[in-house]
């Protein structure tokens, strides 16, 4: 790991209300242990339940919390771009809401970074149901077969220096999923350094899972699709 490590761990957020405070007391902790320099960025997408009533409280009593609040959902895309767009320092840690990552296995994370410009986790297990797991396969298979890109999972938890994510033209349109498969191919297309390390993944515990929807996984092939062409054909 860096010896100076400036780290912003962003957290999007939509009806997370069970599981944020959890998460964001253990990513405070987690940044102090690791960090010289960090902040927590909560990214509240539009949530209908205390999901930002409870990020404002604590970023209220802690100065490194910081909440952006989206007056509508803008899905895996709108918040995930906010997050990347809107970090604070050198390195942005990407940790989702739900409790499946513990935050403290960023370290897993920093530790691999001394040559690589990108920190990519995939599940030693996957406890999801048997759709889930299939969706994620296909997913996975289709990406691969279309961008070339030889990681075995992009859609965990990930680790970006900054300058990186700041290098590249981010097109995604919001209620997608194809930010991630967008922001990986244009940087490892670029030729930056990606690593890939194996991660623990925790069954969910409570509130319902955002990935399975039919009209996002439509939305999401359509514009894998989209970007294809537009990468790889030079299509516009």
């Amino acid at each position: 790991m860096e010896q100076h490590v400036s780290l912003s761990i962003a957290i999007p957020a939509y009806n997370e209300e069970s599981s944020i405070l959890n998460v964001v007391e253990k990513a405070v902790s987690a940044a102090r242990r690791n960090a010289s320099q960090y902040e927590i960025l909560i990214v509240d997408d539009g949530s209908t339940d205390q999901t930002g009533n409870i990020g404002d409280s604590v970023a209220n009593k802690n100065r490194h919390i910081r909440v952006i609040h989206h007056s509508k959902n803008q899905g895996f895309s709108g918040a995930i771009k906010t997050c990347y767009t809107k970090a604070s320092y050198d390195l942005v840690f990407l940790l989702p809401a739900d409790g499946q990552i513990d935050p403290f296995d960023v370290k897993i994370f920093l530790d691999a970074l001394a040559d690589a410009d990108v920190v990519v986790g995939y599940r030693i297990h996957n406890p999801e149901p048997f759709m889930r797991r299939f969706n994620s396969f296909v997913f996975h298979i289709v990406y691969k077969l279309l961008f070339g890109v030889r990681l075995r999972e992009i859609s965990t938890s990930i680790l970006w220096r900054k300058s990186v994510l700041d290098s590249l033209n981010i097109t995604a349109t919001p209620n997608s999923a194809l930010i991630e498969p967008e922001v990986v191919y244009k940087a490892w297309k670029k030729g930056f350094v990606f690593h890939e390390v194996a991660i623990p993944y925790y069954p969910r515990v409570s509130g319902q899972p955002k990935g399975a929807n039919i009209q996002m996984i439509a939305e999401t092939l359509k514009e894998l699709i989209r970007l294809f062409f537009e990468q790889r054909l030079n299509i516009r």
